[in-house]
């Protein structure tokens, strides 16, 4: 049994954490790695599906703190995954990827621990010269999904 990669996807609402999430299990689908997702939302209480005309219904929604992600992540194993993305629980410590659309989501999000890899929306500010990961405009797509399937050929 392949070893489950985790991958945490962090930043605020509206940011595209859940299109680059759909975007990356295209990616791991064609290199035929099985790929489960755990999403936090913190407006809802309990387990629920979020409303139908959202993006993320098309993932099992949670609610949670990260005291309980660990058994989340025990529940995901049953069906063997290859990659497990985790969009939200920025407090966890699992490699992250932060999406930011203006320096002031930076300054709230820089604390973060185990930051791998920056997504930042056009405009003028570099954020190359903010962090040591590494940093890519959103719409490299390129190069994004060449990190992303090197990160998950490691």
């Amino acid at each position: 049994m392949e070893s489950l990669k985790i991958l945490q996807i962090v930043g605020f609402r509206h940011s595209g954490k859940t299109m680059l999430i759909k975007n990356l299990a295209k990616l791991c689908k064609e290199q035929n790695k099985e790929v489960a997702v755990i999403k936090h939302l913190r407006r809802q209480k309990g387990l629920q599906l979020p409303p139908s005309k959202t993006e993320s219904i098309v993932f099992y929604v949670v609610d949670t703190k990260v005291s309980l992600l660990e058994q989340l992540i025990d529940l995901t194993r049953i069906k063997e995954p290859s990659i497990l993305y985790i969009e939200g629980f920025e407090e966890a410590d699992y490699p992250k990827v932060v999406l930011i659309r203006n320096y002031d989501e930076w300054q709230f999000l820089n604390h973060l621990s185990n930051v791998v890899l920056i997504i930042w929306h056009d405009y003028d500010y570099d954020f190359h010269t903010v962090r040591k990961p590494l940093s890519f405009s959103r719409i490299q797509t390129r190069e994004i999904n060449n990190w992303f399937k090197q990160w998950m050929n490691e």
